[in-house]
């Protein structure tokens, strides 16, 4: 009988899993992006798990959960302290936020300013297939490590789209945005998306036929430079997470209240 390709046979979440799955992460400086958490705390991530991270982002919104920046972080190239392994955090697939809020502890107990409630939104995120997409420190069984949040799926189950429970799906599936950006030309239930996120963030009157022609084209630019991204008319990870911020903190009414930077009027 043929084996199953899909058997894992190491443990999820250790050193050697993410070296065997996310080798092409590692070091991997070129694939580094920003992502802006509520508050102003930003950390570097691959481009990979902007999505991820993303909808981790909008559970501190919804919850307003401040992160602060000088104690906010996520890719950092180094080893496990006392060990030959790399950290998650070499491969930009962690992010700690808020340390001095939320320090590691050995002795069980746990100390964070982290409502119940965040820490379930988050761990609720799953692959579509139902794995949860972030393993928490606050978890952990040997010590406590409360700051952070890591990515627990590999690159194909995450590949496969994630949800969050009692949202409607299309707002939060990766779309493919990550691999394949939209640009002028592209067709689709993707650029349908696009266009009405648009729509509602800048207040536009866009055809929404999934046809991304010249005014779709002009809308990206418009809310590209609102937004200080580069301003190429690509709608790839960076300007999707970025118009999924705008959208939620508009659905929000917070736009006003979060350093100014979702004042786009």
């Amino acid at each position: 009988m043929e084996r199953h390709r899909n058997i894992m046979t190491t443990r999820r979440g250790s050193s050697k899993w993410y070296l065997e799955f996310w080798a092409k992460a590692l070091g991997n400086q070129d694939d580094l992006i920003i992502i802006n958490f509520n508050g102003k705390g930003r950390a570097q991530i691959n481009k990979e798990v902007l999505p991820a991270f993303t909808l981790l982002n909008m559970c501190l919104v919804e919850d307003n959960y401040i992160t602060h920046r000088k104690d906010t972080g996520g890719y950092n190239f180094r080893k496990i302290a006392k060990s030959d392994r790399y950290s998650c955090h070499a491969y930009g697939l962690a992010v700690d936020i808020n340390w001095s809020l939320n320090p590691v502890t050995r002795d069980g107990s746990l100390k964070t300013n982290f409502k119940d409630s965040t820490i379930a939104k988050i761990l609720e995120i799953k692959t579509k297939d139902g794995l949860p997409v972030f393993r928490w420190g606050g978890n952990y069984r040997s010590y406590k490590d409360p700051m952070h949040f890591e990515i627990f799926v590999t690159p194909d189950e995450l590949s496969k789209g994630i949800i969050r429970k009692n949202f409607d799906q299309k707002e939060y599936v990766k779309l493919g945005l990550a691999n394949k950006p939209l640009r002028k030309g592209d067709k689709g239930d993707s650029v349908v998306h696009i266009q009405n996120l648009l729509n509602e963030i800048l207040s536009k009157r866009l055809v929404e036929d999934g046809d991304f022609g010249n005014l779709t084209l002009s809308a990206v630019l418009i809310f590209q430079k609102k937004a200080g991204l580069i301003q190429d008319g690509i709608v790839g990870a960076n300007t999707y997470a970025k118009l999924l911020e705008f959208r939620n903190a508009k659905n929000l009414k917070e736009r006003r209240s979060i350093s100014g930077k979702y004042q786009i009027e």
